[in-house]
């Protein structure tokens, strides 16, 4: 993929896909865009349905005629039919509407290559609450990290800039911070220490998470201290002593 030299995509309009021998022969660009969507929760932008040879007219009568339907996000589409996730929908046609042109595959692609940092990841409250179901403090925007500063028309948007990329894990094609790296953000994010508690507690309780690996995650932002301050937040949760042994005796038995 190649770039313009400020972080974008030069990405060529493709033509209707010609069988390869090896790849799927669509017959037309709906279909294609189809089988793509199916990866996508259903969902695509206008800009990658240009790509693959539709018109803002084929994709205006597309509506008109029920087929597709828009989403909360400008310029992402649904197909009709596709269950809707309403906790999570907006959040995935949010991150589509950041990188219109490029299809989820070449952006989870991107995202695994340890040099490419270019692109969002769910993060902060967004991901504790909304993708992880962790605790009680729902977000009051949706939350991404991004290597640099950027702007959005939609004011319920944060970014989060970081230069190194984070620690993340693909929630059904959604890039999201891992639960440590998640606490680890929210702990730097100053977010209050009861909801924050609460959070690593039900991360021990109901996804087996590992406590180490937790503190490991606090330990940049607490000078070191890690282990000390996820026992100070199971403390102030009211999380019994005995989540912590438990977790410790797993933790090393797998060792």
């Amino acid at each position: 993929m190649s770039t313009d030299g400020r972080g974008g995509s030069n990405i060529r309009r493709r033509e209707p896909a010609q069988s390869t021998g090896s790849e799927p022969d669509f017959a037309t660009p709906r279909a294609e865009l189809a089988a793509e969507a199916a990866f996508q929760w259903g969902m695509f932008t206008a800009a990658q349905a240009v790509r693959l040879g539709l018109t803002r007219r084929n994709l205006s009568g597309m509506v008109d005629r029920g087929h597709v339907e828009h989403t909360d996000s400008r310029g992402v589409y649904r197909f009709a039919g596709v269950p809707v996730d309403a906790v999570l929908d907006g959040t995935r046609s949010n991150w589509l509407a950041l990188s219109p042109e490029l299809f989820v595959r070449e952006r989870l692609k991107a995202l695994r290559d340890s040099n490419s940092w270019n692109d969002a990841i769910v993060s902060h409250l967004t991901a504790a609450n909304w993708v992880y179901e962790l605790g009680n403090r729902q977000p009051d925007s949706i939350d991404f990290t991004v290597p640099t500063r950027r702007r959005v028309r939609d004011p319920a948007t944060a970014f989060y800039p970081r230069a190194e990329k984070p620690r993340w894990e693909s929630v059904d094609g959604l890039p999201v911070t891992t639960v440590a790296q998640t606490i680890a953000d929210l702990y730097a994010d100053h977010l209050d220490q009861g909801h924050l508690g609460e959070i690593l507690y039900a991360a021990l309780l109901h996804r087996g998470e590992n406590l180490h690996d937790i503190a490991e995650a606090l330990d940049p932002v607490t000078d070191g201290h890690g282990r000390a301050t996820a026992l100070r937040l199971l403390e102030i949760a009211n999380a019994p002593a005995e989540i912590v042994t438990a977790n410790d005796m797993l933790y090393n038995l797998g060792r």
